[in-house]
């Protein structure tokens, strides 16, 4: 990737300049999850005053392993976070926004069900999307669209609020589609309230289509299992997010929370670019420093992958 690429010119230069090799450490993680997690690893032990193993059932033998995978995780990762950034850890189902190292926002997000399991990737929030329409992706569309058609017919559209349209855009008539025709139209949902996006969307293009997005159902942000959508994030307070973004970190003070609140009873579609793109951090670690920043935190490991990496490991 561009991390190791970079880190690797960067030491043929020095090896160049001086013919000296550096040190090891001027290379590793500036993450301060590393540095705890490092210290964990030489205590050799659990410490049970400086962890917190409420969130997941360990044995020492298993705390080491999941902490060597996540020590591995964080060498994907850039070397150290930007200025301004936002984190997505997956398995603790939170967002964060961070400014200058301290925390502007935290809130709690629904991310992939283990069937639709949400990608860990880094990618900049490019604008914001008032009112987003909604189309099916193709993975919605075998899974849970054709099955609604094949059971319904042209009810399962109305009910899901969806139109479809053919390769020109033009509307086609529900009643005309089965399963035999399916695949040659495209399904949207217009803006609306029981829109699936809900009424903002914060998008950060991708290969897998992956993006952050407010939603109709606020109830699933109560719950404490909060894996449960087809891959996208799912954020709690889409309003607030978009607020900061704009105001305080793009200067367009006029995007108030109430402005927002206008824009959106229009149900017309508006994007607006962010001049200031904003990093946004998916990542996937089951061992993640706690609010404060001093200790760590384990998370259950929803989507099975830390027995897969330990295995990887074991094999260097």
């Amino acid at each position: 990737n561009d991390s190791a690429w970079n880190a690797a010119l960067r030491l043929a230069t020095e090896l160049g300049a001086n013919g000296d090799y550096p040190r090891l450490n001027a290379y590793r993680s500036r993450i301060p999850t590393y540095g705890l997690l490092q210290e964990m690893l030489r205590k050799h032990k659990q410490d049970r005053r400086n962890i917190d193993t409420t969130a997941a059932a360990v044995t020492p033998d298993s705390l080491t392993e999941q902490v060597r995978v996540n020590l591995e995780r964080l060498r994907w990762l850039p070397q150290e976070w930007e200025k301004t950034y936002i984190l997505v850890n997956i398995p603790q189902m939170e967002l964060v926004l961070r400014e200058d190292g301290k925390e502007s926002m935290r809130m709690r997000v629904v991310v992939g069900r283990n069937s639709r399991q949400t990608p860990a990737l880094s990618k900049p929030i490019a604008n914001i999307v008032f009112n987003p329409s909604w189309g099916v992706p193709p993975t919605i569309l075998e899974k849970d669209v054709l099955p609604g058609l094949t059971e319904k017919g042209a009810a399962y559209l109305q009910k899901k609020n969806l139109r479809a349209y053919d390769k020109n855009g033009n509307p086609v008539d529900a009643g005309s589609i089965d399963e035999s025709n399916y695949q040659d139209f495209v399904y949207r949902q217009p803006p609306g309230d029981d829109n699936a996006l809900g009424v903002i969307k914060f998008n950060m293009p991708n290969v897998w289509n992956i993006y952050l997005h407010d939603t109709p159902d606020k109830s699933l942000f109560s719950k404490p299992q909060r894996d449960k959508s087809s891959g996208c994030v799912r954020v709690e307070h889409a309003k607030e997010l978009a607020a900061y973004m704009l105001t305080r970190l793009n200067g367009k003070s006029q995007f108030t929370p109430a402005a927002i609140d206008s824009i959106t009873r229009t149900r017309e579609t508006h994007y607006e670019q962010l001049e200031q793109k904003l990093p946004v951090h998916l990542v996937y670690l089951t061992a993640f420093e706690d609010e404060s920043g001093g200790s760590i935190r384990l998370f259950p490991d929803i989507y099975d992958r830390d027995r897969r990496v330990a295995k990887l490991l074991e094999r260097k």
